[in-house]
């Protein structure tokens, strides 16, 4: 008996063990379980590209599909959630180390230690302290000369055509010496220091013991903003459809929830990626249907090619090719002043092939496969540009997207590149993603569902090589 018994729980043992094999292997329409956490693990178990759905009440995975790679990918670094629209934010402070001139700096026939006036862009100066040291990268030529000279003022009272008096143009200015005070600052007599001219900040001077602080900043920070966009995709099925025996087990609520939340997903995808212009119309009178508040969020590849990055560049195939604005780019992203040395980028199939075929050609280039993110599919190129590397992201809407605007051009490039930590995501409060179901008329014979939500975003620092794109013009 103790033997019987004792095969009994062994056939029992062997019988749960051979469920839980199963159940981590089973595909179709089942629920991925038993502690599958990350899309890297269904990967793992086989189960990229079958059909697989997981609870929505969870958090442990994202049903991440084709068509809404990109935001799946951003939620990654964090979502918060907002009540105000439009959303505003604070620009993010980047350091800087080098600098270029702004406006050409006139030396006529100096005495030694020379006061000379700086205009920079609009507050880097805030990167910069008294008493630091300045290499310039003009070459002296003139006897008694330097390029190296020591920041004595940022806020000089200076007339500036451009910018006006006092404060205004105190946004824009600093004031130097030579860091040898027995030396002249310029290249020679009478030649004047071309804007575009750069320079490095390379040491602070020691502060005197018992020295009092310098006089701190006063202005207000950068502030930028974006409006919020409302998502509605509503979907139904008739009662008497949903009867018939034609289905999956799961029954055809459960089916269609699943289809209408990847077009619902796609939604959200077009609008983060080519929303248009902003514009808003606040409520003037209830009554009036046409004044009802609407708002529209500006999309990520708009944001970006309007944003001043030195890292966007067009290119029309004649007169500018898409290697020498690529070149163009790529060194702009490689910009030491960034302190990063990876991108991601989201791209069509055709840059992606692009740097599949510089594997062969270009030393130095190496692609391998990444999936520290928890999603298939993404390549890491090292670029030869400097460290600069780069996750490609091939994204179907923005293959599809660049296929029509190019009449099928599938020698058109287009990639957007970004430091995804850079983006944030907002939800706005109480209208996250939410699914509503039984909306119909009371004497509908449907079943009516909504997915909603209302979102915005933020992009810190796009003015910067922080930010990329390249595309056909």
């Amino acid at each position: 008996m103790k033997l019987k018994s004792k095969l009994i729980n062994l056939y029992a043992l062997l019988l749960s063990i051979l469920a839980y094999t199963l159940d981590k292997s089973v595909f179709g329409l089942e629920t991925l379980g038993n502690g599958l956490t990350t899309y890297n693990d269904a990967v793992v178990q086989g189960a990229y590209q079958q059909q697989m759905v997981i609870s929505y009440d969870t958090n442990v995975y994202e049903d991440v599909e084709p068509y809404s790679k990109t935001m799946a990918l951003l939620s990654k670094f964090g979502t918060e959630t907002t009540d105000s629209n439009p959303k505003r934010g604070f620009q993010k402070t980047m350091p800087k180390s080098v600098f270029t001139l702004k406006a050409d700096i006139s030396i006529v026939e100096p005495s030694a230690n020379n006061t000379v006036n700086v205009k920079l862009g609009y507050k880097e100066k805030d990167n910069l302290i008294k008493n630091q040291t300045c290499i310039f990268s003009f070459t002296s030529t003139g006897s008694g000369f330097t390029n190296e000279a020591i920041i004595i003022d940022k806020f000089p009272a200076i007339e500036d055509g451009e910018g006006g008096l006092g404060a205004i143009a105190g946004d824009y200015y600093i004031q130097i010496k030579p860091y040898d005070p027995t030396e002249k600052f310029g290249i020679a007599n009478n030649t004047t220091i071309s804007k575009d001219t750069t320079f490095i900040k390379f040491k602070a001077t020691s502060y005197p013991d018992s020295s009092t602080s310098d006089t701190p900043p006063s202005w207000g920070e950068e502030v930028i903003e974006n409006f919020y966009t409302f998502i509605k995709f509503p979907y139904a099925y008739n009662d008497l459809v949903a009867s018939m025996n034609l289905y999956d087990k799961k029954g055809l609520k459960w089916r269609k929830d699943r289809d209408a939340r990847i077009v619902f997903n796609g939604m959200k995808e077009d609008e983060f990626l080519f929303g248009g212009k902003v514009y808003y119309k606040p409520v003037t009178d209830s009554r009036d249907a046409a004044s009802t508040q609407k708002s529209k969020m500006k999309g990520l590849i708009r944001s970006v090619k309007v944003g001043g990055s030195p890292a966007v560049v067009g290119y029309d195939g004649v007169l500018t090719t898409f290697a020498d604005a690529h070149e163009e780019m790529m060194w702009a992203l490689a910009d030491p002043k960034i302190h990063e040395n990876k991108r991601m980028v989201f791209c069509d199939q055709a840059y992606q092939k692009y740097w599949t075929d510089q594997k062969t050609s270009k030393p130095g280039v190496e692609l391998a496969p990444n999936d520290s993110y928890g999603i298939p599919g993404i390549t890491t190129v090292y670029t030869g540009y400097g460290n600069l590397e780069l996750d490609l992201v091939v994204n179907d809407r923005i293959s599809e997207w660049q296929r029509l605007i190019t009449g099928n051009d599938r020698n058109s490039p287009f990639a957007l590149a970004c430091i995804p930590y850079k983006i944030k995501i907002y939800n706005f409060k109480d209208h996250e993603d939410r699914l509503y179901t039984e909306i119909q008329a009371r004497d509908s014979t449907d079943h009516k569902s909504e997915y909603r939500c209302a979102f915005t975003w933020l992009g810190f620092n796009i003015n910067t090589a922080a930010f990329g794109l390249i595309y056909k013009t």
